[in-house]
């Protein structure tokens, strides 16, 4: 009885947590709004209450709020205690219900609580069961109940049943008793024949699994063995699988590497590019100043010839502006062999310069594609370290797996060893079982059965 009693109650139990939390859940919601700023205190605590007016489960079943100074701050269905003091209230029996309730959440934060309260449109109290929550954030007391009167109602009717039907067996059992008196010496001695074959054949299979027990416990340290060993390889193959992973990082970051200075590279071989291709434009500037110098020269040296030939006419009054004449006519063939030398020069150095603007395009060209080649390389090894890392965590989740395998398998032979052992006992209590049927035999007809069942 008490234990049909104690389900029903526990399932109304359930409930009434369910409700409630269903409804705090609700609250939180709208705290948050007033933490955030979106509603003020009292704006929150309104809202809430309208939630808490409308909302019933169970048809009519509802619930209420007070606070822990003992102020209703919402009665759905007694109206007329909004904004009461409830503290002294007490049920026909004596019990401060709310005071006891508003203990309750002060201990626990939560809990049950049964009194007697009228049923809705009803002046006379029955049973009921309740559960409060505190909300420790407005010091608010979330509570809802279920009457329980029904619950006694059924147990009442059960225990009339039960007596009825206890009474029914009973006396069929005198009944029986009488009828069957005569032949229960017949009866026992065939059972502990039975009994006994029976005891005789459990004995020969406790004694069969002890067998098998320990063919299974050594069977199953083999495997453990090999498990151990299959994890010892699988070990090195994640060490070689963690150095693996560790080279293609090393490889990412060297490549990486590579290639900054591959376009560092290209960059500087452009920048020399580009001066030898000003000093190519510079050199065919200085081949054009040539030309005007050797050009100059050349005037120079008709101008020279010409004033040799005036101071010859001159006589002797023109002497020394011949000497100077024909210095100055030495010194423009000078400068004009000079002028051929430096254009010879410069026209090798143009040549020479080109040659070195035409290297330096295929150097730039050489070096992108070396560059190009190394982003591609870059994302191979960046692949490859990715590949690495599944496979790294690939072989650990295996190795952990293993080691779970090997755990189950120690579990295993522990457990085989304890049926060994159980069939030792099962087989020692089969000997004991066959000892007391006889002496219970012996005690009861007379006489061991006619069929030898000793056992030793």
């Amino acid at each position: 009885m008490p234990l049909i009693f104690q389900n029903k109650m526990q399932d109304r139990k359930n409930s009434l947590t369910k409700v409630i939390d269903i409804v705090t859940s609700e609250l939180q919601v709208i705290q948050k709004k007033e933490k955030t700023g979106l509603l003020s205190t009292e704006q929150a605590q309104n809202a809430f209450k309208e939630l808490v007016q409308a909302h019933r489960y169970a048809d009519k079943e509802y619930i209420w709020i007070h606070d822990l100074s003992g102020t209703m701050q919402l009665h759905p269905i007694n109206t007329k205690l909004n904004g009461t003091s409830i503290l002294a209230m007490k049920d026909p029996n004596g019990n401060p219900l709310f005071q006891k309730m508003n203990e309750i959440v002060k201990k626990d934060q939560a809990g049950f609580h049964e009194y007697l309260w009228p049923k809705p449109g009803e002046e006379q109290p029955q049973p009921k069961l309740s559960y409060v929550k505190l909300d420790p954030h407005w010091n608010w007391v979330l509570g809802t109940g279920v009457y329980i009167d029904d619950i006694n109602k059924e147990l009442n009717s059960l225990k009339k049943n039960v007596g009825l039907v206890y009474t029914i067996i009973s006396v069929f059992s005198l009944g029986l008793f009488y009828l069957l008196s005569s032949n229960l010496v017949r009866k026992i001695d065939q059972l502990s024949i039975d009994v006994a074959a029976t005891s005789i054949q459990i004995e020969g299979i406790s004694q069969s699994i002890s067998k098998s027990g320990k063919e299974v416990n050594l069977n199953t340290e083999k495997s453990n063995e090999n498990i151990q060993s299959s994890l010892a390889s699988l070990k090195i193959l994640q060490e070689i699988s963690e150095n693996n992973r560790a080279q293609s990082h090393n490889v990412v970051h060297l490549s990486k590497e590579s290639e900054m200075a591959a376009k560092s590279g290209y960059d500087k071989l452009q920048e020399l590019n580009q001066a030898v291709k000003d000093l190519s434009q510079t050199n065919e500037k200085v081949i054009d100043s040539m030309a005007v110098i050797d050009d100059i020269a050349f005037q120079t040296n008709l101008l020279a010839l010409n004033a040799s030939v005036e101071a010859a006419r001159a006589g002797e009054a023109g002497r020394g502006f011949a000497v100077v004449a024909d210095a100055v006519r030495s010194l423009a063939l000078k400068s004009a062999e000079a002028a051929k030398d430096v254009r010879t020069v410069t026209e090798e150095s143009k040549i020479k310069t080109e040659k070195s603007v035409l290297l330096a395009e295929q150097g730039m060209s050489d070096l992108k594609s070396i560059s190009d080649s190394f982003v591609r390389v870059v994302e191979i090894n960046q692949k490859i370290a990715l590949a690495s890392d599944q496979q790294n965590e690939g072989v650990g989740r295996i190795e952990n797996d293993i080691q779970n395998v090997s755990a189950t398998m120690v579990d295993f032979a522990k457990s085989a060893q304890e049926t060994s052992v159980n069939s030792y006992e099962l087989s020692a209590y089969s000997k004991a079982v066959i000892k007391q049927i006889n002496k219970m035999t012996v005690q009861l007809i007379g006489k061991l059965p006619e069929r030898d069942l000793k056992h030793d």
